[in-house]
């Protein structure tokens, strides 16, 4: 089975080559029909289809919009799918979902390359950009993701163990990346090592608790700008050194340490 690249290649000029695949709407030779279309509220399974010469052009409604060409399937069939749907009470349940030969057959056969687009067109890292090495270079982490997630699906089902979805898996990716650690899981510090508030605000620690205190200093510049909130504050912490809020109407004092876990 080979892959349609435009609507206006016919593939039927030999008759030994067969071609199917999916289309997009603003390819050259594509039908400008627009009577027929799918509305955007149709539901699924819904279908349409429409011929050029020996082409077959199919559209059908499954999660989203899919149009394929075909140059040797038919418009009816009598394929089917199971997807899962959730009512309007909330609850899940399988539904029925016809679908066109073209679609079932592409599905079947339909390669790697074809697989990773789908994949990668999920959640890609792509930007608009004017430089191509750029486009290159954001094309290449996709692939790299993509197939670290293959792996992983590989790998966890051979220890009978539950995949991650993608979207999980490049949660988990990004976590990992930032080498960030939940405080809940992570392993009690060292008390000789730095603490959290050493790495956020680089300043003394001592065994000083964390307390508020008056900036004793004397000039123009006593007054220095709140983390939280920006406003100039008299307070500091004595352990974190980090300058706070600490009023009975502005307490950026307390929310803030509860933020780093201090």
């Amino acid at each position: 089975m080979w892959t349609i690249s435009t609507p206006a290649q016919h593939c039927s000029e030999t008759s030994s080559r067969r071609a199917s695949g999916p289309v997009r709407s603003n390819r050259v030779g594509f039908p400008q029909a627009t009577d027929n279309r799918l509305p955007r509220n149709a539901p699924r399974g819904s279908m349409r289809w429409i011929r050029k010469d020996k082409l077959l052009f199919v559209e059908c409604k499954d999660t989203r919009e899919v149009l394929m060409c075909s140059s040797f399937h038919s418009a009816n069939g009598d394929r089917t799918v199971q997807r899962r749907m959730r009512t309007r009470s909330g609850e899940w349940t399988e539904l029925t979902v016809p679908i066109p030969a073209a679609v079932a057959d592409y599905n079947k056969n339909m390669g790697g390359v074809d697989l990773s687009d789908a994949l990668i067109g999920y959640y890609t890292v792509l930007r608009k950009t004017r430089k191509w090495y750029r486009a290159l270079f954001y094309h290449f982490i996709d692939i790299a993701v993509v197939n670290a997630f293959i792996i992983h699906q590989q790998m966890a089902l051979a220890r009978n163990q539950k995949p991650k979805t993608q979207r999980e898996f490049r949660e988990a990716l990004v976590l990992e990346l930032a080498d960030w650690n939940d405080p809940a899981t992570s392993a009690p510090l060292d008390p000789s090592a730095p603490t959290a508030a050493a790495q956020i605000t680089g300043g003394p620690l001592g065994n000083a608790c964390h307390r508020p205190k008056y900036i004793t200093e004397i000039g123009d510049d006593t007054k220095r700008r709140c983390r939280v909130c920006h406003q100039k504050t008299l307070v500091i912490c004595q352990a974190c050194n980090a300058q706070l809020c600490f009023q009975a109407t502005r307490d950026c004092f307390n929310p803030w340490h509860d933020e780093h876990n201090l």
